[in-house]
């Protein structure tokens, strides 16, 4: 077994969860639950970060298309 960094052991959940709630390609769950194994984080944990993560990328993207939807709608009402 090999010893783990004291950064992933102080940062690992949180990590995760930032890592997972980016909305970028190769940021998502899949690459979350790769990097939660490569780490050795908690099974329950990683999934708990995991699933937060998503949550928050959900968020983020809901967000985002409704603001892009109403300056689209604004712009268009100029023309």
């Amino acid at each position: 077994m090999q010893r783990r960094s004291r950064i992933i052991e102080k940062w690992g959940f949180w990590g995760l969860v930032c890592f997972v709630s980016i909305p970028l390609p190769v940021t998502g769950a899949w690459t979350g639950t790769a990097a939660a194994t490569l780490f050795e984080i908690n099974t329950k944990k990683a999934f708990l970060a995991i699933s937060i993560g998503v949550a928050i990328a959900g968020i983020i993207m809901t967000i985002l298309t409704l603001v892009a939807k109403e300056l689209i709608q604004q712009w268009f009402t100029f023309i």
